[in-house]
């Protein structure tokens, strides 16, 4: 009974795989067309090898181009050189050594262990088993000679070439519609999940609830990781593939995809972070309380918003959808509430006149987390302070003036930049903690320039930073008149 089940079951899925390859496009199509090219390559292989050039050994063209036609035009020609690399290693070892030994057995115990340790050369990759498929032909089907192993290997050298030739030429395959789909459910189930979770949090939650939407949080992690290999399997469909008016429509899609991606997962570990929490708030065995009402109702609004701002960005995105309406609108409108909710998060009853919630900690938690990790981010290391060593914060460049304000100084601390002429003071970084530093001589020489340029060359000015010069001179043992 179950197996008849099973049998129907099946019979199903074939039958609805079949009418997807009529009725529209996708995976089912695209597997159909991949076997389509793979038949015709083996047949064109088989015509030209037995046919045209009248080959000893003809089936070895069509077994090579039949298992070349790859899911993408790079694999297809990567792939060929490390099988025809693998069958020329194992025919010219089978060949020697059946000449050598003149017995089939003894040939093969001693030349299939030495060709199956050379298969796992990670250069050859998962075509290593090739070469000792073609010395076990060489050696167990005639009679190994020269003529024969030399046929061999030029034969495979045109079933490969056919092979990658079919694969290039007629509908070259790039793959745009796994990334959409990829992102088509990422999107619905990241909305779902916002939506389910804002919901939750309007009315009274235990454990279980609490459980079930970390559940449903951290299944959003390997839909963002399909995404990502979905675009990265598209690039690679676009190296060595002569089809440019899919390409130029590939690389539109994968910048935003890529930035969509990264997003979400920001995203996803926010929303980790607050489940976790709401799941340790709930242990009826933690001390911690539950977040009060008040609490709970700004963050299921803030949720709300985020997930209109989420569906509505995924509207915009590439291609055109047939949907996409006024999403930019909603998108701002999105974020304008993202913003409100924000704020009245931060400080939910403060504003409206009447006393702060005592219990914010559960809910807060993942920020006062972050705002931590910030902090300790932000500060230098010991052995950064005693070398003198750039960290974030402060300027690093020591007693030699070689440091210079740096890109990003709120966010990342001041990078500084080598071989800068002047010292840098604490006043030129506003984030800095660094202890003010009085500018060495090579500052002052170069302020004093910078004054006697600005007054037009006048001669008191002049006359004063030459008697300083020459003082200075003096001190040193340089300018001593004998």
């Amino acid at each position: 009974m179950r197996a008849g089940q099973e049998v129907r079951r099946e019979a199903l899925a074939v039958g609805r795989a079949a009418k997807h390859v009529v009725t529209r496009p996708g995976r089912e199509r695209d597997v159909a067309v991949q076997s389509l090219k793979a038949a015709l390559a083996a047949w064109v292989a088989w015509v030209v090898a037995d046919r045209w050039l009248h080959a000893p050994l003809s089936f070895v063209a069509p077994w090579v181009a039949v298992v070349l036609v790859r899911s993408t035009v790079y694999q297809s020609l990567t792939h060929s050189v490390q099988q025809v690399a693998a069958i020329t290693v194992g025919t010219v070892l089978a060949t020697a050594g059946g000449m050598a030994l003149g017995s089939p057995t003894l040939a093969l115990a001693a030349v299939l262990p030495v060709v199956l340790l050379l298969g796992n050369w990670p250069k050859l990759g998962d075509q290593g088993t090739y070469g000792a498929t073609a010395a076990l032909f060489t050696i167990a089907f005639g009679e190994p000679s020269l003529d024969t192993g030399t046929a061999r290997v030029l034969e495979s050298l045109l079933g490969a070439a056919v092979g990658v030739a079919v694969n290039m030429l007629i509908r070259p395959p790039v793959y745009l519609r796994s990334a959409r789909d990829a992102v088509d459910s990422l999107l619905a189930e990241t909305t779902r999940t916002l939506t389910s979770l804002a919901d939750g949090l309007t009315r009274s939650w235990g454990q279980q609830d609490a459980r079930e939407w970390d559940d449903r949080v951290r299944g959003l992690f390997p839909l963002i990781s399909h995404l990502r290999s979905s675009v990265q399997w598209g690039q690679e469909s676009a190296w060595l593939n002569p089809d440019r008016r899919r390409l130029a429509e590939l690389r539109r899609l994968r910048g935003p995809y890529t930035h969509l991606a990264a997003v979400l997962e920001q995203l996803a570990d926010y929303l980790a972070d607050v489940t976790r929490t709401l799941v340790e708030a709930s242990d009826e065995s933690v001390a911690e309380p539950q977040p009060e009402p008040a609490v709970t109702s700004g963050y299921a609004r803030f949720l709300r918003h985020v997930a209109a701002a989420v569906s509505a960005w995924g509207r915009l995105l590439p291609p055109p959808r047939p949907d996409r309406g006024d999403a930019a609108g909603e998108l701002e409108r999105a974020v304008e509430g993202i913003r409100d909710a924000r704020e009245g998060t931060a400080s939910p009853a403060g504003r409206r006149g009447h006393r702060r919630p005592a219990v914010v900690g559960p809910v807060r938690l993942p920020a006062r987390r972050r705002r931590q990790t910030r902090r300790r981010a932000r500060r230098p290391a010991p052995a950064q302070r005693r070398r003198g060593v750039d960290g974030p914060g402060r300027h690093g460049p020591g007693a030699r003036g070689s440091g210079a304000r740096g890109v990003g100084c709120a966010a990342v601390g001041c990078a500084a930049v080598r071989r800068a002429p002047v010292a840098v003071s604490r006043r030129e970084c506003p984030g800095s903690s660094a202890p003010r530093r009085r500018p060495g001589p090579r500052a002052r020489e170069g302020r004093m320039r910078v004054r006697v340029s600005r007054s037009g060359g006048a001669r008191p000015g002049a006359r004063r930073w030459r008697r300083r010069r020459r003082g200075r001179s003096a001190r040193h043992g340089r300018g001593r008149r004998r």
